[in-house]
């Protein structure tokens, strides 16, 4: 994704990058604990951990 935002004319380290890059991770990582499908079952294909970063931890 990182690519992507750097493709669409935002270089690495910017302040639009870091956003976007924040803002994508953070709407993935809530698709992953809160999203449901049809019939109750709740699969989990990735660990579900949390995973902090600050943009300092760079």
């Amino acid at each position: 994704m990182r690519k992507s935002v750097t493709e669409w004319g935002h270089p690495h380290g910017t302040e639009a990058h870091d956003t976007v890059v924040l803002v994508v991770a953070e709407l993935a990582a809530n698709a992953v604990l809160h999203g449901r499908v049809p019939g109750g079952a709740s699969p989990r294909p990735f660990p579900t951990t949390r995973v902090w970063a600050s943009s300092e931890s760079r």
